[in-house]
């Protein structure tokens, strides 16, 4: 969560305009959008990660590029895997998930051990399911939320139904 070293794990915004623009000229046409259009949807569906405070966006590479291989603005993250350790820890929590978009975390609760996890906030941070949308030093709080339109259609559509199934109604 350090500022340096924020970018290292996924593309910025400046590097996927400048390096990538072929791909998104590509991906444009074959959309039959313009590049302005193509930038916008990828930014949707792909953008928003956020790895420290004053971190830029960050895009997710493994999507990015599936979508540039596919000329298609599909939902690649999730076939990554349903992360069964996700779903045991937030049923062992009782933790709401109803409550994800928009709660609030502190540092501490970042620094959690992974030994014995009793709050599922880092674990869905970790995992890429929510990422840091704002920071208030006063509080020294973190705002956080679903980090895009894929990760919030990958989880409303297939971890929360894999976990409504250990739910007993």
């Amino acid at each position: 969560m350090h500022d340096d070293f924020s970018a290292l794990c996924g593309i910025t915004e400046q590097e996927l305009l400048t390096d990538l623009k072929p791909d998104i000229e590509r991906m444009a046409k074959a959309n039959n959008g313009t590049y302005e259009e193509a930038c916008a949807h990828l930014k949707r569906q792909y953008d928003g990660y956020h790895f420290s405070k004053n971190c830029a966006d960050i895009y997710n590479p493994f999507s990015l590029f599936n979508a540039f291989d596919a000329k298609e603005y599909k939902n690649f993250w999730f076939s990554t895997g349903t992360p069964t350790f996700l779903i045991d820890i937030l049923q062992r929590t009782d933790f709401d998930v109803q409550s994800l978009d928009g709660l609030t975390a502190t540092d501490e609760q970042f620094d959690a051990p992974t030994d014995h996890i009793v709050d599922p906030i880092p674990v869905l941070y970790q995992s890429g399911y929510l990422t840091i949308k704002g920071y208030a030093p006063a509080f020294r709080l973190y705002r956080l939320a679903y980090s895009n339109g894929e990760v919030r259609y990958g989880f409303t559509e297939s971890l929360l139904p894999a976990l409504n199934k250990h739910i007993i109604w």
